[in-house]
């Protein structure tokens, strides 16, 4: 079967939706692995969100 072609708008919705999905996670994982709480009242620093974001990515494709 091939892969259905989806508008722009269509793939930010689709964006925006598995990143809000997501988000959870990655910050529990983030915060297992910084030792900072989730919530820390500031936005995280990317150098510690990119490899929690990586990381729940490979943990979902395995899953899919």
């Amino acid at each position: 079967m091939p892969t259905p072609d989806i508008t722009a708008t269509e793939q930010a919705a689709l964006d925006r939706i598995l990143l809000d999905a997501l988000d959870p996670l990655a910050s529990a994982v983030r915060a297992r692995a910084t030792g900072y709480r989730v919530d820390r009242g500031r936005p995280a620093d990317p150098a510690e969100v990119a490899p929690a974001v990586i990381g729940i990515w490979k943990v979902v494709d395995q899953e899919v």
